[in-house]
């Protein structure tokens, strides 16, 4: 993030990962929003729900109101926000409920509604993943994709201009 261009400050980080290496360093008094989201919080009857989601929606939702400027946003990380689409799916099931196909499949189209939302916004995103090893099917070639379960670390950076990768 050191090396943004000016004009792309201020920028909102949502910060999923709490604790966030990405804005470590000098950074002017204004350029950087944060918003540390919660993984869970528990409701008046003591009862722990997860929020990190709905949280998220809720400052891309201001962004788009124009309630809350910016020039960038940024998402740290992709992986994290995805398990919490998941966790948000889930919190109605039974405890002990595992993800089916069903739930894998809602937080498929929940995160990709999400970058869509945010694609949305006509301003600079960054989303911040994990990383695996993937190998193209037909080419045998492999590269790195988001570390998301099924074909959503090979279809998300296809909304993007650019794709970066750092070790």
């Amino acid at each position: 993030l050191k090396t943004l261009p000016k004009s792309w400050f201020p920028a909102v980080l949502l910060d999923i990962e709490r604790g966030s290496r990405a804005l470590e360093g000098q950074f002017e008094e204004g350029e950087f929003l944060t918003f540390l989201l919660e993984d869970q919080v528990a409701n008046k009857n003591g009862i722990l729900r997860p929020v990190a989601y709905a949280q998220s929606l809720g400052v891309v939702s201001a962004i788009q109101e124009n309630e809350l400027k910016c020039n960038t946003l940024i998402i740290d990380s992709i992986t994290r926000l995805y398990n919490a689409i998941l966790d948000f799916g889930l919190k109605d099931a039974a405890e002990d409920k595992k993800p089916g196909f069903d739930e894998w499949g809602a937080a498929l189209r929940s995160t990709i509604k999400f970058v869509q939302l945010c694609a949305q916004l006509n301003k600079n995103i960054i989303f911040i993943g994990h990383e695996k090893a993937h190998a193209n099917e037909v080419t045998g070639i492999e590269q790195g994709v988001p570390a998301l379960s099924g074909q959503l670390g090979t279809l998300l950076p296809t909304y993007f201009d650019e794709v970066l990768h750092t070790i």
